[in-house]
């Protein structure tokens, strides 16, 4: 009897199990719901289309899951789900979905991941000097008296053997004497038999010579002074390289010593560039690289030069080192101690893939850029770069070719990616209450009541109990002297009371448009604080919007805050600042 009833037994089981699992579903459904936010401004939930208060941007519908309806099994089934879309919190954060407008308000633009051929170019700043090796110094070999000058001013173009200046010495007029006179000898000796006075006196006028050309007198001048056979009282000083004078120590009528500096002359055809290198980028300079130069006085012209030394130490305070580079210039137009940009080419990189330098995010402990996945679908990637060349880094790994990156607007997707990271931190706090899975659960606004405590001396009054009673509690004083800006036509305290008590206040608006408006600033996420003029919201701190409202909407909030009379509501509640009850305000507001 019983084996009989076993199959009917379980067919029944079998049908309770299937009932339940259909209601179960039929309460899942029925426990998903839409709400309205803004993409940027995630606080902002509302139950029906509109436009964000904050930034005046299109509300976005969103599915939530309503926690009374489902309960936590299907809010945490939400999450898992989620979950297994962006992957694992530690391996990658979450998607960022832009609207068509949030992306065109953004400015977000996408570039390709591609292969280049590009350089490594060093830029520095640079400093046109002398060439040292072209430098020549005129000293006076021996003291005299300057009683001419050929060259008598600075920056005049000089050629080497022109005649610099005249002197007067004594000493040159004694080594003229005594050549003249080792000369006789040797002439009168020379026919001579005897070998060893024609020898002494050779030796003799070879001496006087070499006493001549040291002191600076030329061959020309010794064989004029030998032909002559008259000794000069002034003897001329020759140029001794060609150049440009840049720097003349003499004037005439002067006695200059022995060894003492006359002039200093540079020849500018060939001159040099010195520029610091960074201590990063040193490793990329090479001696030979070629270097591009443009100044500000000829900034259409490119002069080109090459790196001929770079010094070995570096410099301990700049953190530089110095280089040196060669350049021709046949018509000075660089001239010394002038400013230069300088560019070095320092390598070349072929085929190799690139992203823009624009879509790189650095936050300190990663590197990473933001990969369109899908349409206006934007993913975080980790990125491993080498070097920056231009405006593109060379992608070592994390990326491929081909795939888009943001190469404009990626810190504003960061921001917004850290933005909604932020929010699902802020579940539990007052206005903020959050559903199972980190989905936002919605307040009705009419029934919206602040979260936040009231101050110690400010709990809500007993019933019947009046606000004389309370005069003198603590932390009353200071409300009363914190009170937020309230209505230009709000009365004073004092004034109130007594117009509340004979059942007469005055018309709340003072300025009605023909069209029966009435301008109002109130709070965008606490549509209850009303002000007639721009302020801070007392609760969230949030700067008050400017907004227009029917003067008849307007006088149907009759309930307001005693204490705080901005606090007006249609319907009788709580103040969300100091908790007390709203009471209904005596006639027509």
């Amino acid at each position: 009897m019983l084996g009989k009833k076993l199959p009917l037994i379980l067919l029944f089981f079998l049908l309770i199990s299937i009932s339940f699992s259909m209601l179960y579903e039929y309460k899942v459904g029925k426990a998903e719901k839409y709400i309205y936010t803004c993409p940027m401004h995630p606080s902002v939930i509302k139950d029906r289309p509109g436009a964000c208060p904050v930034c005046g941007m299109n509300l976005v519908k969103k599915s939530v899951i309503d926690r009374s309806a489902s309960g936590g099994q299907v809010s945490e089934a939400i999450k898992q789900e989620k979950m297994s879309e962006i992957g694992s919190v530690g391996e990658e954060m979450e998607q960022v979905t832009l609207s068509p407008t949030q992306r065109l308000l953004a400015n977000v633009a996408t570039e390709p991941v591609t292969r280049r051929s590009l350089s490594q170019e060093i830029y520095t700043v640079g400093k046109i000097d002398y060439n040292e090796t072209n430098l020549a110094h005129v000293s006076a070999r021996i003291g005299g008296r300057v009683d001419k000058l050929y060259v008598n001013f600075t920056g005049k173009e000089v050629k080497k053997g022109e005649p610099l200046l005249e002197i007067y010495s004594p000493d040159l007029v004694s080594a003229q004497q005594e050549y003249l006179l080792a000369l006789n000898a040797y002439e009168k000796l020379k026919s001579s038999s005897l070998d060893e006075p024609t020898q002494n006196s050779q030796s003799l006028l070879e001496a006087s010579k070499e006493k001549l050309l040291l002191w600076g007198i030329t061959e020309d001048q010794i064989t004029e002074l030998k032909t002559t056979k008259k000794v000069k009282t002034h003897m001329a000083i020759y140029s001794p390289a060609s150049g440009t004078v840049i720097e003349k120590f003499v004037r005439e009528g002067m006695y200059v010593m022995e060894g003492e500096n006359l002039y200093d002359i540079a020849d500018l055809k060939n001159v040099w560039m010195f520029g610091d290198i960074y201590e990063p980028e040193i490793s990329e300079v090479k001696i030979g690289q070629e270097v591009e130069v443009k100044t500000q006085a000829y900034p259409d012209e490119v002069f080109t030069g090459r790196i001929s030394f770079i010094e070995p130490v570096l410099n301990p305070v700049t953190r530089t080192a110095k280089i040196r580079a060669v350049f021709s210039n046949p018509h000075n137009i660089l001239k010394p101690e002038m400013y230069v940009e300088a560019k070095i080419k320092s390598g070349q990189y072929q085929n190799c893939l690139t992203i823009p330098a624009s879509a790189v995010i650095n936050t300190g402990h990663m590197v990473m850029a933001w990969v369109e996945k899908e349409p206006n679908v934007f993913v975080p990637r980790d990125v491993k770069l080498g070097e920056k060349l231009g405006d593109y880094y060379v992608v070592l790994d994390g990326l491929s070719e081909g795939e888009m990156v943001a190469s404009q607007g990626g810190f504003l997707i960061d921001s917004e990616a850290q933005l909604r990271a932020g929010m699902s931190g802020m579940e539990g706090m007052p206005g903020m209450e959050h559903a199972g899975g980190g989905e936002t659960k919605m307040i009705p606004e009419e029934t919206r009541e602040s979260k936040i405590p009231p101050e110690k001396g400010m709990e809500k009054p007993k019933q019947g109990e009046k606000m004389e009673d309370m005069e003198g509690m603590e932390g009353m004083e200071k409300t009363q002297k914190q009170k937020p800006p309230s209505l230009k036509t709000t009365l004073s305290e004092e004034k109130t009371e007594e117009r509340q008590k004979s059942g007469k206040v005055e018309d709340s608006s003072k300025s009605v448009s023909p069209s029966g408006m009435v301008t109002i600033y109130t709070c965008s996420m606490h549509p209850e604080v009303i002000s007639d003029k721009p302020g801070n919201c007392p609760i969230c701190g949030m700067k008050l919007i400017k907004k227009e409202i029917k003067k008849e909407d307007l006088d149907k909030l009759v309930y307001t805050c005693a204490m705080h009379p901005e606090i007006r509501s249609d319907k009788p509640g709580k103040c969300p600042i100091c908790g007390m009850n709203l009471e209904k305000s005596v006639g027509k507001r």
